[in-house]
């Protein structure tokens, strides 16, 4: 692994914000609408925060443990054997999760671009193109987000000044019109919306200045709650909740019925795609990152060019288990909350208790 201490501030920002802000958020409006109507500004900060709460476990465990790489911190609070064992849990939920992103990804693809394109073909480049990036270490991938951050989030400012002035508001109201239960369920479901959290494992321990890790990460969760409260309420706006029940992605359908005088932009459809492909890319990168040192670690490939290979055909396995869109999501559905569970609330938890334990037998053993 490189060098300790070479990613900025906003180089963490950007590496969290186009890590967890993917593919997820063309169908997030459906999703939350469904449970609450309107009211999904109200779950969607809610989960934010809980989420951001999480985070704080996860660096307050690392910092514990000196700020060491998250694999050696599990080698020294578990030991190699059951460590190997933590770091392939860490592991395969996490691979499932963006393997089945990149089958939603392709769906959309052939749906709107590539229509007569095997499916097969199409998830092939993808995975080649990610083994390129991951294959650069985590500085070419940092690198990479800087730059994609912009590329990423300016045409979605402009999409959503023309969408506002298009927008009816009053289709989010009235307000708190759900029954408690319902935003419950939203509120839980709207936290697996944060995938790619636990790349914070990963870029932490490599940061110039430590201590404002936790700072950063309420800048880049702040940025992500509003930008999702923001596309949510657009969507609805344009739709009203009950027609966006019915749609599959809310967020393509809003941008494709943008009409900006002038013709300005002729057909919108490749600027759909051209966002979706940045959108999905950097999350499937960054996972795929994140997978391959820990597996690098795990079973002692010490390379990450290696490591990656290995995980490349497991990711096309996996992205074609689903035979249909409704499998697809469903999949999804079970996947993200042990993903979550696993990397952002267990694993936290057990090394604070564990880093705590052996701390103070340091300090009983020097007494």
């Amino acid at each position: 692994m490189e060098k300790n201490n070479f990613i900025t501030s906003y180089g963490f920002f950007s590496t969290i914000v186009v890590t967890v802000v993917g593919i997820g958020i063309f169908s997030y409006p459906r999703e939350m609408a469904t449970l609450v109507g309107g009211d999904v500004w109200i779950v969607t900060i809610a989960s934010g925060l809980i989420n951001l709460l999480l985070l704080k476990l996860v660096i307050k465990a690392i910092k514990l443990n000196g700020y060491r790489r998250i694999t050696e911190i599990i080698r020294r609070n578990f030991g190699t054997v059951f460590g190997a064992i933590v770091m392939t849990l860490m592991i395969l939920p996490n691979i499932a999760s963006f393997s089945l992103g990149m089958r939603a990804f392709v769906e959309v693809v052939k749906m709107y671009l590539l229509e007569k394109t095997p499916t097969e073909f199409l998830i092939l480049v993808t995975i080649l193109v990610g083994m390129y990036l991951v294959r650069g270490g985590i500085r070419s991938n940092v690198k990479f987000n800087e730059i994609a951050l912009w590329i990423m989030f300016l045409p979605m400012l402009a999409i959503i000044l023309f969408a506002a002035g298009e927008s009816n508001f009053t289709n989010i109201l009235p307000v708190l019109r759900n029954e408690p239960g319902n935003y419950l369920k939203a509120i839980i479901g709207a936290m697996f919306s944060f995938g790619g959290l636990e790349i914070t494992y990963l870029i932490s321990p490599l940061l110039k200045n430590k201590e404002r890790a936790f700072k950063t990460l309420t800048v880049s969760m702040s940025f992500i709650i509003a930008f999702y409260v923001i596309l949510s309420v657009l969507c609805i706006a344009m739709f009203t909740t009950a027609e966006i029940k019915n749609l599959l992605w809310p967020t393509i359908a809003m941008v494709r019925t943008i009409e900006i005088p002038g013709s300005f932009v002729e057909r919108w459809d490749g600027v759909v795609m051209a966002l979706w492909v940045m959108f999905y890319f950097t999350t499937f990168a960054n996972n795929f990152t994140f997978s391959s040192y820990l597996l690098s670690d795990a079973v002692a490939l010490k390379d990450i060019k290696l490591s990656s290979l290995v995980i490349a055909p497991v990711i096309y396995l996996v992205a074609m288990i689903p035979t249909n869109i409704s499998e697809l999501y469903m999949a999804i559905s079970y996947i993200t909350p042990v993903n979550l569970g696993i990397n952002l609330l267990i694993l936290p938890f057990i090394l604070i208790i564990t880093s705590r334990r052996s701390i103070l037998v340091k300090k009983e053993g020097v007494e």
